[in-house]
């Protein structure tokens, strides 16, 4: 569920494994997903492989926490506004850090994705290999620009229609 099921083939082919009776050890599931350490991707995605397309599910398994629901009715309000919306790397994000088992796991993704240097800073902003430590604070400034310009225009746009 990585890729925040942002192509309802996906769902659907989840969606018909369920209707296809294949899937009868319930307990089995769960402990997979808890070793794993995926219980609420695995429990946001049965959420939404039932509420959007009526897959079979136990009740057991669609007890999900707050953050589990907050994830499952994103995405179902993707496809029920905007099916054919392409998905941003941002609708990824979202996703991975509501489904996240913890605040460890949400505060190494922020990292990664936010400070950890990246390829794309490397090669839009070549340094010597000395100063490669400053590049984590170059990131976050290249991605304040970079995110910043996009919500200025938005703001912009929005005040003018």
């Amino acid at each position: 569920s990585g890729h925040a099921w942002y192509r309802i083939e996906w769902l659907c082919a989840v969606a018909e494994l369920l209707r296809g009776g294949t899937v009868q050890d319930w307990d089995r599931v769960r402990h997979c997903a808890h070793a794993l350490d995926g219980r609420r991707r695995v429990s946001a995605a049965l959420s939404i492989v039932h509420q959007l397309l009526g897959a079979p599910v136990p009740e057991e398994m669609l007890r999900g926490d707050a953050w589990t629901r907050r994830a499952a009715r994103t995405v179902i309000r993707w496809f029920a506004t905007d099916p054919g919306r392409v998905h941003e790397s941002k609708d990824s994000f979202r996703y991975q850090l509501l489904t996240d088992s913890g605040a460890l796991p949400r505060t190494q993704r922020c990292w990664s994705t936010f400070i950890r240097p990246a390829l794309v800073d490397t090669n839009e902003m070549p340094l010597p290999r000395w100063l490669w430590p400053l590049y984590y604070v170059l990131r976050p400034a290249r991605l304040s620009v970079k995110y910043g310009r996009r919500v200025l225009r938005h703001d912009a746009t929005s005040l003018v229609s």
